[in-house]
């Protein structure tokens, strides 16, 4: 009879913790600005912020988890990726045994958000809106409403809380999306090296560069479309006479982009080539001839304003006139114009 027992408790308790009944873990994911006002921005997170705090205290037989605000880091309102599309919900919450992700929309009327909410649920692939459809959440989203844009920026992550961090980037294929198309106009200096410095002094140069980076899931690489002016003179003196040349390059340019975000958004490796129009005036006498160059450099992509992009290029120059090749050092700075 002892045996029974003990054989009947041995099968019985794994059992027990087999077929005992998962907790539910559900992850507060952001919530999209739809005000238009971009002033809002933050609440993208501290709305979150603010239902997650709430929430996991009137239910507490589910395990709840805030998403970490890395993601938004990335995230501009022009961006083409959106963070709430159903693919990427899915692979976030898969990652760490997500089984419902709250997410949803909100904006702000006489100072208050208005939130629209939203239930994936994981293993059936149905969202539901919180509210007629969905009403376990509904109360805490309604208490969130009365409270004040001001009330809900104080919220703020304690120490001990766990938060998740998902990497979002690495789920965006083409994180560089955002500078598919768009014209750079730069400008500055070119110093001639080699046997040309002895000769000229350091002069000026230009570019207009048009630049598109096709949807390549592999690496960032892009192309373009360069042209431009590269402008050195040299003064008359007992040897020399007043001599002045210039060049208008048109060609192509091939790029390779190191996404960073933040301040210093992209770091670019230029290589180009083409044909160049040169023009070398002795005392006005202009000489013409077509010459091929190559281009190389490298460009820090800066992002001082949101939708404000600058240029700094450093790069060497070689044009293959005639018998004595030019080589020169060019720095310029620009600005980026997207579309």
């Amino acid at each position: 009879m002892k045996n029974a027992i003990l054989i009947a408790l041995f099968i019985l308790l794994p059992s027990s913790f087999i077929f005992a009944k998962q907790e539910t873990k559900v992850l507060v994911y952001y919530f999209k600005n739809i005000s238009g006002d971009d002033s809002y921005s933050d609440m993208m997170y501290k709305l979150p912020i603010c239902i997650y705090t709430n929430i996991k205290e009137k239910i507490p037989d589910k395990q709840f988890t805030l998403i970490d605000g890395e993601g938004l880091k990335n995230y501009r309102t022009d961006s083409p990726y959106e963070l709430w599309e159903s693919d990427l919900l899915l692979n976030i919450a898969l990652l760490r045994g997500i089984h419902e992700v709250i997410f949803g929309q909100f904006y702000v009327e006489n100072g208050r958000p208005v939130v629209l909410g939203k239930v994936f649920y994981i293993e059936s692939g149905l969202i539901i809106a919180i509210g007629e459809g969905q009403k376990e959440y509904n109360d805490q989203l309604r208490a969130v409403e009365k409270l004040s844009v001001e009330e809900i920026m104080d919220y703020d992550i304690e120490e001990k809380e766990q938060v998740y961090n998902p990497e979002i980037k690495r789920f965006i294929k083409t994180e560089v999306l955002e500078v598919h198309n768009n014209v750079s106009v730069s400008g500055g200096i070119v110093v001639p090296v080699g046997d040309w410095i002895e000769n000229f002094d350091t002069g000026i140069s230009g570019e207009l560069f048009y630049n598109l980076f096709p949807k390549i899931e592999v690496f960032p690489l892009g192309f373009g479309l360069s042209t431009g002016f590269v402008y050195i003179s040299r003064n008359a003196d007992e040897s020399h006479k007043e001599t002045e040349l210039t060049v208008l390059p048109v060609g192509v340019l091939v790029r390779y982009l190191f996404s960073i975000k933040g301040f210093l958004n992209a770091v670019t490796i230029d290589l180009g080539g083409g044909m160049g129009v040169s023009t070398l005036a002795i005392e006005d006498e202009p000489y013409r001839s077509i010459d091929p160059y190559i281009k190389v450099g490298v460009s820090l992509i800066l992002n001082p304003l949101k939708d404000h992009y600058l240029s700094l290029k450093f790069g060497y120059m070689n044009i293959a006139y005639m018998d004595t090749p030019l080589s020169s050092l060019i720095g310029e700075m620009g600005v980026i114009f997207h579309f």
